[in-house]
């Protein structure tokens, strides 16, 4: 009897992890930009001052345009902590402090997925992100942006 408790144990202290990394691959988001953003890979401290609205600039001079979900939103939360490394609180208080202070304006929040793919789509410099199980089509007018 104690043999297959240590052994359950074991195995769930092994399988456990995995299977609930697995479960965020498939839960994870990607970032995605307008076509004619002339960047196809960011790194993972530009992609967090950009969604912190500290940066407000491409590399071009052309302005960046963020789109997030809401706060509550399981994407949102997923974005956060898988692709920028924070927690939405964290990222909600500098957008609040950015605002305060006037060094900028918060980020467009938007209602749904096909919302932040049809708005990041038409607004040049535009950036926001979409589940990584989403196809891309060359019609939508978006590209994939990797974090390095």
């Amino acid at each position: 009897m104690r043999t297959s408790v240590y052994m359950a144990l074991l195995f769930l202290s092994v399988w456990a992890p995995l299977l609930s990394a697995t479960a965020y691959a498939e839960q994870s988001a990607m970032m995605i930009g307008h076509s004619t953003t002339a960047i196809s890979d960011i790194k993972r401290a530009q992609a967090r001052s950009i969604f912190s609205m500290r940066a407000n600039q491409w590399p071009d001079g052309r302005k960046i345009t963020v789109f997030v979900l809401s706060d509550d939103s399981e994407l949102h939360q997923d974005f956060c902590r898988l692709v920028l490394g924070l927690l939405p609180h964290q990222l909600r208080r500098s957008w609040d402090r950015a605002t305060y202070t006037g060094r900028s304006k918060p980020p467009i929040m938007v209602s749904s997925v096909e919302q932040m793919l049809r708005l990041v789509a038409k607004t040049p410099g535009a950036i926001g992100y979409i589940p990584s199980n989403i196809e891309i089509k060359s019609q939508d007018h978006v590209q994939i942006i990797q974090t390095i």
